[in-house]
């Protein structure tokens, strides 16, 4: 059944054919019934400064989940701290961190970022708790997936009854709709309802993929550290040239004195 638009708000269309297909496949075998809730493709900007881009939010029984979508053919090896990708047709591969790490603080910061908004604040919102847990949906499935036992953590395909299928890792539909029988539901229609009201009064944006500082568009995120992410920019005139791009980050509750010292930075 594919969700109704109460229960799944695509806040921007992905740009790339992999997201979209993986988004696709979720959203037709999403449920409409309460609590369930989506938002796809949105950024926000967390109290520190920083900007962050999440492929998807779920708000399911069994929790709420911050979904980074990684759409990977070929092999997929490594453990908690660093993954290695081999390309199926050249052979070659690719060494990066682990997405786990960049995902968990995303979740860290809308989380913090949700429990600061009126519906939380007012009597009945701050009896209302919940966990933001991230997770990564290797969404190719027929990607062979030999990350060890760490590396595997939160990290589930594409649901399948096909046994000859190589990526077996553990469907990310039925961690939707798996309730533990001993916890019981842990997630309820007024918690749902009170997130969705947070998400509004957050001010949960389009994706900002085209995001400009100066004549250049930001892309992709290279890195970040304290006070500053670096960004992948483009010049719309000329493909050709590409530059790396640093924002220095400005939290809310800076002094006076630490916004000047970020200025002569």
């Amino acid at each position: 059944m594919t969700a109704s638009h109460r229960a799944w708000v695509d806040v921007t269309t992905s740009g790339f054919d992999h997201e979209r297909a993986a988004l696709n496949f979720i959203r037709q075998r999403f449920s409409t019934r309460s609590p369930f809730r989506a938002w796809s493709n949105f950024t926000f900007m967390a109290d520190d400064g920083t900007l962050n881009e999440v492929d998807l939010l779920v708000v399911s029984p069994t929790g709420v989940y911050l979904v980074e979508i990684k759409s990977y053919p070929g092999r997929l090896g490594g453990d908690a701290g660093t993954w290695r990708w081999t390309h199926p047709d050249t052979g070659r591969t690719k060494w990066f961190d682990n997405p786990l790490h960049l995902a968990d603080r995303k979740a860290k910061r809308l989380a913090s970022l949700l429990r600061r908004q009126p519906v939380f604040q007012s009597p009945k919102g701050r009896q209302l708790g919940f966990f933001l847990q991230p997770v990564i949906f290797l969404s190719d499935p027929s990607l062979t997936v030999v990350l060890d036992e760490r590396g595997r953590h939160h990290v589930y395909g594409p649901d399948s009854e096909d046994p000859d299928q190589p990526n077996d890792l553990p469907g990310l539909l039925r961690l939707f709709n798996r309730v533990d029988a001993r916890s019981g539901r842990r997630v309820d229609g007024p918690l749902s309802d009170a997130l969705a009201q947070a998400m509004d009064q957050a001010g949960v944006r389009e994706s900002v993929a085209q995001r400009t500082a100066g004549q250049y568009e930001l892309g992709e995120l290279l890195g970040e550290g304290e006070g500053w992410q670096e960004f992948l920019a483009q010049h719309p005139q000329l493909r050709d040239t590409q530059r790396r791009i640093r924002i220095y980050l400005t939290e809310r509750s800076a002094s006076e004195e630490e916004r000047e010292g970020l200025q002569r930075a």
